[in-house]
């Protein structure tokens, strides 16, 4: 028996035969089946507030981290015009110093770093097992062992942190490594919960959460870590990571694998997905390492995760950095100017789904026009943001002009390279996804190595003007590359089995 016939057969275990008028009165109402509230609604709700906790988890340390290690900080004002490689400092706060800062901890630079660094070493390790697991137990398990690890982890910091940081690296280490299997299990569930008519929608949906998650992190940790009557700096540890391990509750017990498995799917819905979703799908028994490493869509795809990852953590990651150091912006317009972008990033996505999805249902757009035209967007107009903000130097407006326009568009790239190793081989989507992550976790550690060699004991305008060019040269490199080899046909490599043909085209 293939699997097509599995399928079915599963099918009508548990819910019987249908005559073919029956099956044809419940297909009539698929219009009706596509708006109406249903099982993977749900499941796509789940999956987007654990991508918001995932990235609460990792941003929390990097505003957190502040409050927990005493420091020196002063505002240097001797550099006051932009010709010295620093911009003015505003008259209402050039006598304005900061206090030595009454951490709990003495550590030093190295400590720091290794402590910031530990979760993106454990999460480039671990992409690739946690994909693989992704596509053998079909990513409900891993997603949810995967989510408490993060949040178990979160709680037991505080504790760690004050046993010692080496102890605190092995617990960042080990949540990184348990973040490796995130990715790869949603985009493994995706495969067998969304048609690929929706699947941009639901991507780009799901990965919002990544711009309210960081956000959140940001605004809630600074609030904590600075007020003691609201717990200091470990009441966010422990916030997010209890939130996290309920949310692997409720995961365990609402969602399953895939729609044959659920007990509370209607009927309608069912025979809806059955119907416009390829059963096709399983797990393949083999991995094939050379279709996948000779497969140029493939290839491109890892290439643009690099990059877009690179824009992703600049703005993420360093922008703060540099808005404090060379804009001189005060320590709560900073965390402000910082996470608007984001929150306004998500509001963004909601009206773009919606855009590509009435195109994609009216036919006016075929799938792999759906990912050039996103990745377009997602890739050049950041880009040629990102130039912009080298230049505009100290124009304070005209620098948060360039972070909303730099920010915005990101939305859009979700729709493209997110989506293509669902598109061309849906059977390996997890392990192509965690290789793909290995690329998305190697994008932050050679952008963090990069930018501190570039602006070491000259942290100016120039330092940051190459940082920003370099980044924007190269993604627009990578998303040309991508836009000339992007495909939305599933590979011949995908299947190994004779019953099927060697390609089947989606985009038709």
């Amino acid at each position: 028996m293939n699997i097509r016939q599995n399928s079915s057969a599963e099918f009508d275990r548990r819910f019987g035969t249908f005559d073919e008028h029956d099956t044809t009165d419940l297909l009539n109402n698929r219009n009706v089946q596509k708006f109406q509230w249903g099982t993977r609604h749900t499941f796509a709700l789940l999956c987007f507030i654990g991508t918001c906790l995932m990235y609460a988890n990792r941003f929390n340390l990097s505003v957190a981290i502040v409050a927990m290690v005493r420091r020196n900080a002063t505002v240097d004002i001797s550099a006051n015009d932009s010709s010295s490689g620093t911009c003015p400092v505003p008259v209402n706060a050039q006598n304005v110093t900061d206090s030595i800062h009454s951490g709990e901890f003495y550590w030093d630079d190295m400590a720091k770093f290794f402590v910031l660094g530990a979760s993106f070493f454990g999460y480039f390790l671990f992409c690739v097992p946690g994909g693989r697991a992704a596509d053998k137990f079909g990513g409900h398990l891993t997603m949810a062992v995967g989510t408490a690890v993060i949040g178990l982890m979160c709680v037991l910091s505080p504790l760690a942190a004050r046993t010692s940081y080496k102890c605190f690296i092995v617990v960042r280490f080990v949540q990184g490594a348990a973040e490796g299997s995130i990715s790869p299990s949603i985009k493994r569930l995706i495969v067998n919960w969304v048609t690929v008519k929706e699947r941009s929608k639901y991507m780009a949906a799901i990965y919002s959460g990544i711009r309210i998650g960081s956000p959140m992190a940001m605004l809630i940790s600074g609030l904590m870590s600075s007020s003691p009557e609201y717990g200091g700096w470990p009441a966010s540890f422990y916030l997010f990571g209890s939130l996290s391990l309920l949310w692997s509750i409720c995961w365990l017990f609402i969602t399953r694998n895939s729609p044959q498995l659920h007990p509370k799917i209607s009927q309608q819905e069912l025979v809806y997905l059955k119907e416009t979703i390829d059963a096709s799908h399983d797990h393949a028994s083999t991995i094939p390492w050379k279709g996948m490493f000779t497969s140029v869509p493939f290839i491109s795809t890892l290439c643009v995760h690099l990059s877009f990852y690179m824009v992703e953590w600049l703005l993420l990651l360093e922008i703060p950095l540099y808005l404090n150091t060379v804009q001189h912006y005060t320590i709560t317009k900073n965390s402000i100017t910082a996470a608007s972008p984001s929150l306004a990033t998500f509001l963004f996505t909601l009206l773009y789904i919606w855009i590509i999805d009435r195109a994609i249902h009216k036919g006016q757009i075929s799938i792999v026009n759906v990912r050039r035209v996103s990745m377009a967007i997602g890739g050049f107009i950041p880009s040629l943001a990102l130039i912009a903000l080298a230049l505009v130097r100290c124009n304070r407006l005209a620098v948060l002009a360039c972070l909303f326009i730099a920010t915005l568009p990101l939305a859009a790239g979700y729709c493209a390279f997110i989506c293509t190793p669902a598109d061309i081989a849906p059977r390996h989507t997890g392990i192509m996804t965690g290789i793909a992550c290995i690329f998305t976790g190697l994008a932050g550690f050679i952008l963090s190595m990069y930018t501190g060699l570039v602006i070491q004991n000259n942290n100016d305008l120039g330092s940051w003007q190459i940082v920003f060019l370099t980044v924007a040269v190269f993604n627009i490199i990578t998303t040309i590359f991508y836009l000339c080899t992007v495909t939305a046909d599933i590979q011949h490599w995908n299947y190994d089995d004779d019953n099927y043909s060697s390609k089947i085209r989606l985009n038709e």
